[in-house]
């Protein structure tokens, strides 16, 4: 009996390793949206533009798309219609191009609707990993989100001859098919809609209302999707690349090989992550994530060549893997019952928020005084936001609100 079951989690655990994989691949196109609008021919401002919108609608739809999934009670059918449009938004913006539709208007309008459903999507896969995992302990998050990263890696390789073979519009297409692969195992969703253990309890409850109100009650969880703005700025700096790889003088395209190894140092983070997790628990993480972004930002004021600059870049893929490995985690232990898809999905909007701040904010400073003051105030938000989210603790404790997940817990060994 007990062989019979270690054999049904490895195979789940498989089924949820292949959606992460998928989904992975398929959003991989994400990374070369600004390139594709350049390749347009449009102006640096009109794309840059285009990509605060972008941005800005990466924010919206997670959250609506997330209420809607609490609301019916079905992550499952959410998960169904924001796939269709990934693979519909993701096949028009080759089939445009080709047919010369709309021209600017039309990537205009088709790209930042990839936010729309590629976005949502990814908060669904988030939300039914961590559902698993808390159901059971053998299937861990970061091990699941870490097959993520390699999916969006391995892609990206695979971009640069196949762009220099068919142009920049045919990353779209491998986004299409690989939405179809990811449609294959559409029914793993459905099978970690709510965690498996606590299925049958719920199901004899009638169910309530969606009732939001519930989800800003929730003294902690709300100090943090706030914080996580400032947590994710200088995650959003990874944006800058180019433009420190000019002011040393080095080739700009070796931006891919560079994010290549950025990804490798997130992906071995996730991979230990469970051993991490047997002596360090989620907050100690998330200040394991500024200590690294923090030499990061302090590398590239010293970094004069390429190596260098890779090495400091590595350290915020190291810091992400830390990210990666609590923050979603976190924001699942503090919300309340029935709203995780809301909660998850408002923690990545954050992320989104604070991507348009660095592109609005950061190409400015970019333009007068140079790329190194961005990482000169990432590192001053990656300070901030460690003093916020200890002080969250500290005035938690005067204001005698109990803290679900305590800032220091002794681990056993």
């Amino acid at each position: 009996m007990k062989r019979d079951l270690s054999s049904d989690i490895r195979r789940q655990i498989w089924k949820l390793r292949l959606v992460n994989l998928f989904y992975g691949m398929a959003s991989a196109c994400m990374s070369i949206r600004l390139m594709y609008l350049d390749g347009l021919g449009l102006s640096p401002e009109m794309a840059t533009l285009i990509m605060c919108v972008t941005m800005a609608l990466g924010a919206v739809a997670p959250p609506l798309w997330g209420m809607v999934a609490d609301s019916i009670r079905s992550k499952y059918r959410v998960f169904i219609l924001t796939m269709i449009g990934s693979g519909i938004v993701c096949a028009l913006i080759p089939v445009a191009e080709w047919l010369r539709w709309g021209g600017a208007v039309g990537a205009m309008l088709l790209v930042p609707m990839t936010n729309m459903f590629l976005v949502p999507t990814q908060s669904l896969v988030d939300a039914s990993s961590v559902s698993a995992a808390a159901a059971q302990p053998a299937m861990d998050y970061s091990n699941l989100r870490m097959w993520m990263s390699m999916g969006f890696t391995t892609i990206n390789f695979l971009y640069t001859p196949l762009m220099k073979a068919l142009g920049n519009s045919s990353a779209f297409l491998v986004s299409v098919i690989c939405v179809i692969l990811l449609f294959t195992q559409r029914k793993t969703i459905k099978q970690y809609e709510e965690p498996v253990e606590a299925a049958p309890e719920r199901r004899k409850k009638e169910k309530q209302p969606l009732q939001l109100s519930r989800l800003f009650k929730s003294y902690y969880l709300i100090i943090f999707l706030a914080i996580n703005v400032l947590i994710a700025i200088p995650q959003n700096a990874s944006q800058f690349l180019a433009y420190l790889l000019t002011d040393i003088g080095s080739d700009t395209t070796l931006v891919g090989l560079i994010t290549a190894c950025r990804v490798v140092a997130e992906i071995f983070i996730l991979l230990i992550s469970p051993k991490l997790k047997r002596f360090m628990n989620l907050p100690m993480l998330l200040v394991g994530a500024a200590v690294c972004f923090s030499i990061e930002m302090l590398g590239y004021q010293v970094a004069q060549n390429v190596v260098l600059a890779t090495i400091s870049f590595c350290f915020g893929g190291a810091a992400y893997g830390f990210v990666l490995s609590s923050a979603i985690n976190y924001v699942h232990a503090l919300c309340p019952e029935g709203l995780e898809a809301t909660a998850v999905s408002l923690w990545l909007a954050t992320s989104y928020v604070a991507g348009i701040l660095v592109m609005l904010i950061g190409g400015a400073i970019v333009a007068s005084v140079g790329v190194r003051v961005v990482y000169l105030c990432c590192l001053g938000c990656t300070l901030l936001w460690v003093a916020l989210f200890l002080g969250m603790y500290g005035l938690g404790r005067v204001l005698k609100i109990e803290a679900q997940i305590p800032l220091f817990e002794r681990k056993k060994r």
